[in-house]
C-alpha cells in the first residue's frame, strides 16, 4: 500500500478497550471524539452542491411538523451512499473474457447445498491471523488472474484472498475504498471488520473437487447471511445469495489487487511552490507543516482515479498543530466541491471528498512531510480540457489562508469501476469488478438545514439537535451514536480553537441511530441522548500537572476513562449512578478498587461544572486509578462489580481551571434552560406513527431526566411548534 494507515487508525484502535464496556444488549457506542464536527461538516461541504435538491428554494419541502417534532423525509441528499445490495435469492455468473476481465451474467439462484466441511467458526481473540484460515488445495489449481493458484485464505470478511487480508479504518467499503483492497481478493460479500452486535461473526466451510471449489459462509444472530462463492477450474466464478435478509450491505470484488494498478499511474502535473510564503498569522510550530513546497498529480486512467501528492516544508505528523487546533489542507478543482484533509492536535486524520461519506479511509495518508490524497475523476465532473486547481493549506483556529498554489492542470474523464450487477445479462467488465452496496450515511447539517427552515429557527436558538432513523444506517453497523458538539461560545470548557466566542454559536447536531434497531428500553434509549447532548460540553478538558497541561481526565479525549472516579452527582436511577459520559463509581479499600454496578444515568460533578450549572467550589477532589490492574480502558464506564489494583491520583478542579481558565459565562451567568429539537428521519413504507412514538418516548425520558441529573438546575425544551405571536417553544 502506498498510503500510510497509521495515523488514519489511532482512533479506531482506540475502541478496543483492555476492559470492554459491559454489554447491555444493543447499547450503542459514543465515537463522539475530536474529529467527529470536523467530519460532518466537511462531508456535507463536499456533497451539498451534488444535491441540487428542493431545499435551494423551498427550505421546508420534505419535513412535517408532528406532535411538536419533525419528520424528515429520506433523500439522497441526506442519506448518502444509500444503495442496499439487491441480489438475494440470485446468483451472479463471471466468465473469463481475457487476462483482465469477465463477462457478468445475473441468473436464478445456483446455490450448491453441498458445502463440504465447516473449517472455521471466526472469533475475534486478538491474534494476528484472527481473521483467516489458510487452505492448501489437493486436488485442483485454480487460474486467477494469471496465476496458478494452490493456495488460498479464506477470511471472516466473506471473502477469498491469495494472501492474508489487511484491515481497512472504513465501516464499509465504497468504490474507492474497494480499489485499494491490497490483496487479490475474490468476494461476494466483502465486509470489514466492523459488523453490528446482532451479526455474528461467520462459519465458512469449502468444499473441494476436482472441478473447483465451493465457499460459504454463513452468519447468525438477529441479522443473517448465507453466501457462496464457486470457482470452477474453468475460471468461472459463480456468487450465489441465498439469504441476505437485513445484511444488504457489503461489496462484490473481484481483483487482483491495488498494486496491479498503481504502475498506471501518470504524471499530469508536477509543481513547486516558493519555500516560507505562509502568512504571518500562522504560529512558529506550524509554519514548515503549511508551508506547500511541491505538488505532483497523477492519474490512473483505468481506474478513473486521480493521486494527490503535496510535499511540505515539514513533516505534519511531528509537527502537530498547536492543543485543540487541526492543519487543514483544502483542494479544488473547477468549479467542483472542495476535497479536504484535516490532521488534528491528537494525530487523527479526516478526509471528506466530493462523491464519498466515508470518515476512515485507507485511500489518504501522511507519510513524512507528503500528503497523499487519492479521488475519483467523477467526482468532478464536468471534466475540461484544462482544470483550474487551487489548494490551500490553513488551520482550524485562523481566519486566512496559510500558504496557496493554483495552477491549471490537464485532467482526463473517467468512470471508476462499478457495475449494477442485479441487472448484469452478458455485460463485459474489467477487474476490478466493484458492486459495493452500503447503508446510507446521514448527513447531519442536510437534516438540519431542513429543519432549521421549516422551525423557522436560527443556529443561535437552538442547543441540540436529536436525529432518529426509522432505517438501518453506517451507524447501525458500528452499533453507534456521535454528536457535533457545535459551539457553545463557552470559555474555559473545551480545548477546541473554534469553540469559543470568537466562532458562531451553533447547535450540538447528534446522530442516534435507527430508533428500532436493538429494542432498547426508553430509559436507556433516553440515556444516550443525555450522553450526546451533554458533549456540547463534555469532555474535552486538561488539568495542570507539575506545570505542563496534560489529559489525565479523558486521554482518548471526548471520554472519561473507565479508571476516573465519575459518581453522579444526583442520583436518576440508584445511588449508584455514574456519570453518562464515563468513569466509575469506586468502592476504594487500599489499593483496591470495586466498580459499582453498572448505571451511567446522571452527570458528575466536574460534569455540571463544564456545563455551567455547578460552581468551582462545589466540585469535590475526583480521582484516577493509574496503572490499573487489571488494566481499565482509556474510555467510557467500566464494568459493574469488577475489582482492580492501582495507585489513587487525585485531581482538583483548580487544577482545570489553571490549564483551561476560569469558565465563562460563570454559573451564575449560564443558562439554565436549553432548547433540544428531536427529528426523525423517515423511510418510504415505514410506520411514521409507531417509529416516532419510539423517540418521543426516548424525548421524555431524557427531558425528565436531565432535570435529575442536573439537580433540578436546568431543563430542557424539546416540543415545538409552528411559529405564532403567542408562543414558540413549550414544554420539556
Amino acid at each position: 500500500m502506498f498510503l500510510s494507515r497509521s495515523l488514519l487508525i489511532l482512533l479506531a484502535a482506540a475502541a478496543a478497550l483492555p476492559i470492554a464496556a459491559q454489554d447491555h444488549g444493543s447499547d450503542r457506542t459514543c465515537l463522539t471524539d475530536a474529529g467527529t464536527s470536523t467530519y460532518v461538516s466537511g462531508m456535507h461541504r463536499a456533497n451539498a452542491p451534488r444535491f441540487p435538491r428542493a431545499l435551494a428554494t423551498s427550505p421546508t419541502a420534505g419535513v412535517e411538523m408532528r406532535n411538536g417534532m419533525f419528520v424528515v423525509q429520506k433523500t439522497p441528499a441526506n442519506s448518502l451512499l444509500d444503495h442496499p445490495n439487491d441480489l438475494e435469492g440470485k446468483s451472479v455468473v463471471f466468465a473469463p473474457a481475457g487476462v483482465d476481465r469477465y463477462r457478468a451474467t445475473t441468473v436464478p439462484l445456483q446455490y450448491d447445498t453441498n458445502v463440504g466441511t465447516a473449517l472455521r467458526t471466526f472469533v475475534n481473540n486478538g491474534a494476528s491471523d484472527w481473521p483467516y484460515i489458510r487452505v492448501t488445495l489437493t486436488t485442483v489449481k485454480l487460474p486467477l488472474f494469471g496465476q496458478s493458484v494452490d493456495t488460498i485464505y479464506l477470511t471472516a470478511f466473506n471473502s477469498i484472498a491469495l494472501s492474508p487480508p489487511g484491515f481497512t479504518p472504513a465501516t464499509q467499503y465504497d468504490r474507492m475504498e474497494a480499489i485499494f483492497v491490497k490483496e487479490p481478493t475474490i468476494a461476494p460479500l466483502l465486509m470489514t471488520n466492523r459488523r453490528p452486535a446482532t451479526l455474528l461473526l461467520p462459519t465458512v466451510y469449502e468444499r473441494e473437487s476436482a472441478d473447483g471449489i465451493v465457499v460459504t459462509w454463513r452468519a447468525g444472530g438477529a441479522l443473517s447471511y448465507d453466501v457462496q462463492a464457486k470457482i470452477a477450474k474453468s475460471g468461472e466464478i459463480t456468487f450465489s445469495y441465498r439469504t441476505l435478509g437485513e445484511v444488504t450491505w457489503g461489496a462484490v470484488l473481484i481483483t487482483p489487487g491495488v498494486g496491479a494498478f498503481l504502475p498506471g499511474l501518470t504524471t499530469v502535473a508536477q509543481l513547486d511552490d516558493p519555500a516560507d510564503d505562509v502568512a504571518a498569522e500562522a504560529p512558529e510550530s506550524a509554519r514548515a507543516a503549511l508551508d506547500i513546497r511541491s505538488v505532483t498529480l497523477q492519474q490512473a486512467t483505468a481506474v478513473g482515479g486521480c493521486l494527490l501528492t503535496i510535499g511540505t516544508g515539514g513533516t505534519p505528523a511531528t509537527m502537530m498543530p498547536p492543543l485543540g487546533d487541526g492543519i487543514i489542507v483544502k483542494v479544488t478543482f473547477g468549479d467542483a466541491p472542495p476535497l479536504t484533509m484535516t490532521l488534528l492536535w491528537n494525530s487523527e486524520v479526516i478526509v471528506t471528498q466530493p462523491g464519498r461519506a466515508m470518515r476512515d479511509t485507507a485511500t489518504a495518508g501522511i507519510s513524512g512531510n507528503q500528503i497523499q490524497i487519492a479521488f475519483t475523476v467523477d467526482s468532478l465532473r464536468p471534466i475540461a480540457t484544462t482544470t483550474h486547481m487551487v489548494i490551500e493549506t490553513s488551520l482550524q483556529s485562523m481566519t486566512s489562508v496559510a500558504d496557496r498554489l493554483v495552477e491549471d492542470v490537464p485532467l482526463t474523464d473517467g468512470n471508476v469501476p462499478g457495475v449494477e450487477l442485479s441487472s448484469a445479462n452478458g455485460a463485459e467488465v474489467r477487474m476490478p469488478i466493484i458492486d459495493a452496496f452500503t447503508w446510507p450515511i446521514i448527513d447531519l447539517q442536510s437534516v438540519w438545514e431542513s429543519v432549521r427552515g421549516a422551525g423557522s429557527f436560527t443556529d443561535a436558538q437552538i442547543d441540540g439537535v436529536a436525529i432518529f432513523q426509522d432505517f438501518h444506517n453506517d451507524m447501525t453497523i458500528s452499533n453507534a451514536a456521535y454528536a457535533t458538539i457545535g459551539n457553545p461560545q463557552d470559555e474555559g470548557v473545551s480545548m477546541f480553537a473554534t469553540h469559543t466566542p470568537a466562532f458562531p454559536r451553533v447547535p450540538n447536531l447528534m446522530n442516534l441511530n435507527d430508533v428500532n434497531y436493538g429494542n432498547l428500553a426508553p430509559l436507556d434509549e433516553g440515556r444516550i441522548v443525555l450522553h450526546e447532548f451533554g458533549h456540547r460540553w463534555l469532555q474535552f478538558v486538561e488539568t495542570m500537572e507539575n506545570g505542563a497541561a496534560t489529559m489525565t481526565l479523558n486521554p482518548q479525549p471526548a471520554h472519561p476513562p473507565q479508571f476516573a472516579s465519575a459518581p453522579a452527582a444526583f442520583p436518576v436511577v440508584n445511588a449508584y449512578d455514574t456519570s453518562t459520559m464515563g468513569g466509575g463509581y469506586f468502592a476504594q479499600n487500599g489499593n483496591s478498587f470495586t466498580s459499582s454496578p453498572w448505571s451511567p444515568y446522571g452527570y458528575s460533578w466536574l460534569d455540571l461544572y463544564l456545563m455551567g450549572l455547578a460552581a468551582a467550589e462545589e466540585v469535590p477532589v475526583t480521582y484516577v486509578i493509574d496503572n490499573s490492574n487489571p488494566r481499565l480502558g482509556n474510555a467510557y464506564n467500566p464494568p459493574g462489580n469488577v475489582t482492580v489494583t492501582g495507585t489513587r491520583h487525585d485531581v482538583a478542579i483548580q487544577q482545570v481551571i489553571d490549564a483551561m481558565g476560569p469558565r465563562r459565562p460563570s454559573t451564575a451567568a449560564s443558562p439554565r434552560v436549553f432548547n433540544v429539537v428531536f427529528v426523525m428521519v423517515a423511510a418510504p413504507g415505514h410506520d411514521v406513527d409507531v417509529d416516532l412514538a419510539r423517540v418521543d418516548s426516548a424525548r421524555r425520558v431524557f427531558a425528565a431526566n436531565f432535570v435529575k441529573a442536573t439537580g433540578n438546575r436546568a431543563s430542557v425544551n424539546t416540543l415545538f411548534f409552528p411559529p405564532s405571536p403567542r408562543r414558540h417553544a413549550v414544554q420539556p
